[in-house]
């Protein structure tokens, strides 16, 4: 998954609860240009990271492509710490309108996440219209701890968010294994080694047991023949003992090449490397920053 951050810092007098704000997000404390949703996080502390960036990641897509926000972002701090920095708490009448106005909103979502004894993933999403006189919408649903999980339900949630709108429900590609990545790479090749190995030590264990035949065979008749029967034995021993050797390689190499696949094929190909650019203007109201970047594997 690649997400595109695009923040916007306008560097101009202002109140110090807009400017903190601004700065714990990273964008502008003027009115928005476009219809902009922003993600608020609570809880979910309890709930694997990996669970929490997939419903953020379902949430944000959907905002953009089907509900009709053109800009959507969820937040990198936790709702405390909004409240905290608006002096105000989200029960109360106005405080949501409040963070909104602030973070320059037209809509605030709230991403509530919590684990019930039975392991269950509680997720709760609650939309605010930015208006003070707005009433908030609240649709909620349970999860198995399972990465697939967020795909049956998110798309459920927002609907009963945003009546009249129909989302499409993403199929879930079959996991394949990527050779090109370094744990395939490693697999392969230590499964072609753990070949090789088996092969070879197949081969000093035929031989080991030729030279004990041999010495078993071996007629005793003069001092000569007990030395020979003897080389035979030693013989028959050290091929035995290459061979075991051999073996344990083999078993070893395909143990490797077992967990690398199987590494490979729960995870996927690896991360791409972040791309980031700043580019910053001056205009009549002060100077502009502008951060873009695009990242690989969630938000």
């Amino acid at each position: 998954m690649v997400v595109s951050l695009r923040t916007r810092i306008h560097w101009r007098a202002t109140r110090p609860l807009s400017l903190a704000v601004a700065l714990i997000f990273g964008v502008s404390s003027a009115a928005a240009e476009t219809r902009r949703l922003v993600v608020l996080q609570h809880g979910g502390a309890e709930v694997d990271e990996s669970l929490r960036r997939e419903v953020d990641r379902l949430v944000l897509r959907a905002a953009t492509t089907e509900v009709g926000y053109q800009d959507a972002y969820a937040s990198p701090v936790p709702l405390e710490d909004v409240e905290l920095a608006a002096g105000c708490s989200a029960r109360e009448a106005g405080c949501l309108a409040r963070i909104a106005k602030t973070l320059g909103a037209d809509s605030l979502m709230l991403r509530d996440l919590s684990r019930d004894p039975d392991g269950k993933v509680q997720l709760a999403l609650t939309i605010h219209d930015g208006r003070k006189d707005a009433p908030s919408r609240r649709a909620e649903g349970v999860m198995a701890a399972d990465p697939g999980s967020p795909e049956q339900v998110v798309p459920g949630l927002l609907e009963q968010l945003f009546p009249g709108v129909r989302l499409r429900r993403e199929e879930r590609a079959p996991r394949r294994l990527d050779l090109r990545a370094p744990s395939g790479i490693v697999g392969i090749s230590s499964l072609g080694v753990a070949t090789t190995l088996l092969a070879a030590g197949l081969a000093t264990g035929v031989a080991s047991r030729r030279a004990q035949r041999d010495y078993d065979e071996t007629m005793i008749e003069s001092q000569e023949d007990v030395t020979r029967a003897r080389e035979h034995l030693d013989r028959a021993h050290r091929r035995a003992d290459i061979a075991n050797g051999l073996f344990y390689a083999s078993g070893a190499s395909a143990a490797v090449a077992v967990s690398s696949l199987l590494y490979n094929y729960l995870r996927g190909r690896s991360a791409e490397a972040p791309s980031v650019g700043v580019t910053t203007a001056s205009g009549s109201s002060g100077v502009t920053l502008t951060l873009q970047g695009a990242w690989r594997g969630g938000i």
